[in-house]
């Protein structure tokens, strides 16, 4: 059974973790014993603290230990995982760091619920471009339940503070600082000052000078600058040199717009639309104290949805851990936002404060972007727990369960010997991992399953992928394997997951004891996915296109929606059109150019001029002016075809291209 895991650490504490997420947890708390900002660290330095942590992860196991290279900050990681030193690390961070890991019982229940309804072997088929490849990374990080994209919002934040815990421990991004109890006043008040003094740069002292003789105010407190100054800071709208506060390009455009309305108190529309803006595109590269707060604040409003008074120091402590912290010194600020409400005694998020939190792009890097999912993939791929195989005509057993195989050795006195020995193929290895390991999730990827001789690769081997065959199961079944003879049998924590191209071999041929073994998942090509371009529509152009190659071969060879998802401009497309479609199409029809351009309409019948077409008729060959009348009988004149010029420059115009779906008129 796959499982999930919460840690504990005084009153923080995290749920929902994955093996790998609570391994950066400790990492991250580990290497902050030692160094104040955790991004900073160079290779040399890791590699030091690095050999401390592995000294007391693997005690007495050290000629099981392989060097590698460092190639990032968490790379020992995948050795701490694939030499199972996990208890290990479990037993040493309670001792060193205090940080207790359990098991979070709801977490997986919930994970192996979802579980249930995936199929141990799948077949994802359809035409090239219809996004198998990418739907295989999806499903194999679910399946190993490192998946964020089904994690609610509010566990995306307590994800987000996990993998991040100077979010709330560093004393300059940790929530519960006091801050001045508005945004619009302090913000209104700086611009105004600066307008007085007819200036872009003001030192500390000036400042304050300014604000106490200018319009008595009392700012001569020691944190009171601070204060008033940080809005401007972490929005952008001032910086600091030294001791100098400098307004910025945006700083400038708001005090010309406050200017105009005599530096009113109110929070004017432009400035709330920037700063929740800012809110919205924070990430971990630019978050701050007062974002923080902000984005704290809003994950237990999303939460609760409504806070009352009562309720409001208990909350404060929780998600702040901040004793002097009052919710009147933040409230307001979201208020300005309409980012809550306050009704009675009661405080509730609005739905424009919704809106903000399910459009966070800080909570779309902790749902696994397209980018990060493939970092993942490619790790857990190193660690051994995905492999990932291609099938081709001469792909055979030995390979892929075992086979006896040769290997030059050294002989006692110098020379080179060939030796004869079985080794294991892919398939053994992974399963031998997974029969190890009964807590973890494996999975094997096999691409272009269908190019394999089946019955060759599985042998014996295709009756045990059936579920009920598993190891574990009732009915499970083992056998004895012909080169080793060891009794082996197929663990159920172990997925397969296959691809199929429907170009190159039906669905409808494929052996029958692998379908009857396999889920088969369809992957067709979807008009939904692609956007049209200003100027020509491109889900017209596609439909058009796999309607023409439909009737004149079939449905297996129609164009995946992945070749047009990526079309910005008149240019991608003509590049997509003679580099890749063009290329595909006579693959498809053996180069019988007729018939690709029908795929066009560079028919007569539809009737685009001749320079309009995308395959034109260069010349027909006149057999009799070759060769003269008499001597080759029965030959008929050849007609030549040409890819449009202008397309092959990259510059065939949208007009042109239109017609491809849109008949001429005239």
């Amino acid at each position: 059974m796959l499982k999930k895991y919460k840690v504990e650490k005084e009153t923080d504490f995290v749920i929902n973790l994955s093996k790998y997420d609570v391994l950066k947890y400790i990492l991250k708390q580990y290497l902050s014993k030692f160094f104040n900002e955790l991004d900073n660290i160079n290779n040399q330095e890791l590699i030091s603290q690095k050999t401390i942590l592995l000294d007391e992860l693997i005690k007495d196991n050290k000629d099981d230990y392989l060097e590698f290279e460092i190639a990032d900050k968490y790379y020992f990681l995948l050795n701490v995982y694939k030499f199972d030193y996990f208890d290990n690390l479990i037993t040493y961070s309670k001792e060193i760091l205090g940080i207790t890991v359990k098991e979070d019982e709801e977490s997986t229940e919930k994970l192996n619920n979802i579980k249930k309804n995936v199929s141990l072997n799948q077949i994802f088929f359809g035409p090239p471009g219809t996004g198998k490849t990418y739907n295989v990374v999806n499903e194999s990080l679910k399946i190993l339940g490192e998946d964020s994209s089904n994690l609610s919002n509010v566990e995306k934040f307590d994800k987000l503070y996990s993998l991040n815990p100077k979010l709330l421990n560093d004393d300059k991004l940790k929530p519960g600082k006091k801050i001045y109890r508005n945004l619009s006043y302090p913000i209104s008040t700086i611009l105004k000052i600066f307008d007085k003094n007819n200036t872009v740069s003001m030192t500390k002292e000036e400042i304050i000078e300014s604000a106490m003789n200018d319009y008595h105010l009392s700012w001569s407190g020691p944190s009171t600058i601070s204060q008033n100054t940080r809005p401007l800071l972490h929005f952008n709208l001032l910086e600091k040199n030294n001791n100098s506060f400098e307004l910025t390009d945006k700083g400038k455009e708001f005090l010309s717009e406050y200017k105009t309305i005599n530096f009113s108190n109110e929070m004017i529309t432009s400035l709330k639309n920037y700063i929740v803006s800012s809110l919205r595109n924070t990430t971990l590269n630019d978050i701050n104290l007062v974002k923080n707060m902000i984005l704290c604040t809003l994950r237990w409003f999303y939460e609760d949805k409504i806070i009352s008074d009562a309720s409001n120091t208990i909350k404060l402590l929780k998600y702040y851990n901040y004793e002097n912290m009052s919710y009147g010194y933040i409230f307001p600020y979201l208020m300005e936002l309409n980012l809550i409400e306050k009704k009675d005694t009661n405080f509730s998020i609005t739905n424009y404060g919704e809106e903000l939190v399910e459009s966070l792009t800080i909570l779309k890097d902790i749902d696994d972007g397209k980018e990060n999912k493939q970092i993942k993939f490619n790790r857990l791929n190193e660690i051994g727990k995905i492999e990932f195989v291609t099938f081709h005509q001469s792909f055979s057993y030995e390979e892929f369960i075992e086979g006896i195989r040769p290997e030059v050795v050294k002989t006692s006195d110098g020379k080179n010997e060939i030796t004869y020995n079985v080794k294991n193929g892919i398939f053994k290895n992974i399963s031998n991992a997974a029969i190890k390991n009964p807590d973890e999730n494996f999975v094997l990827i096999i691409d272009e399953i269908n190019r394999g001789n089946i019955s060759n690769i599985f042998g014996e081997l295709i009756t045990l992928l059936e579920n009920t065959k598993r190891k574990g199961n009732k009915d499970a079944l083992s056998i004895k394997l012909p080169y080793s003879n060891e009794i082996f049998s197929v663990p159920n924590n172990l997925y397969v997951i296959a691809t199929m191209n429907t170009v190159d071999r039906s669905i409808g041929l494929i052996d029958n004891a692998l379908r009857r073994r396999f889920t088969f998942i369809e992957y067709p090509p979807l008009s939904k996915l692609i956007t049209s371009i200003d100027g020509i529509d491109l889900i017209e152009f596609f439909t058009t296109l796999n309607k023409r190659i439909s009737f004149l071969l079939d449905d297996n060879h129609k164009l995946g929606h992945a070749y047009f998802m990526s079309i910005k401009n008149e240019k991608d497309l003509n590049i997509l059109l003679k580099d890749k479609i063009i290329p595909l199409l006579q693959e498809y029809f053996y180069d019988e150019w007729d018939k690709i351009a029908l795929v066009f309409a560079d028919n007569d019948a539809w009737g685009k001029k001749e320079e309009e077409k995308i395959i034109q008729k260069n010349s027909a060959t006149d057999v009799n002016e070759l060769f003269g009348e008499s001597d080759l009988n029965g030959y008929e004149d050849k007609i030549v075809y040409q890819v449009n010029e202008n397309l092959l420059k990259a510059n065939l115009s949208l007009d042109i291209l239109k017609l491809i779906y849109e008949k001429p008129t005239r």
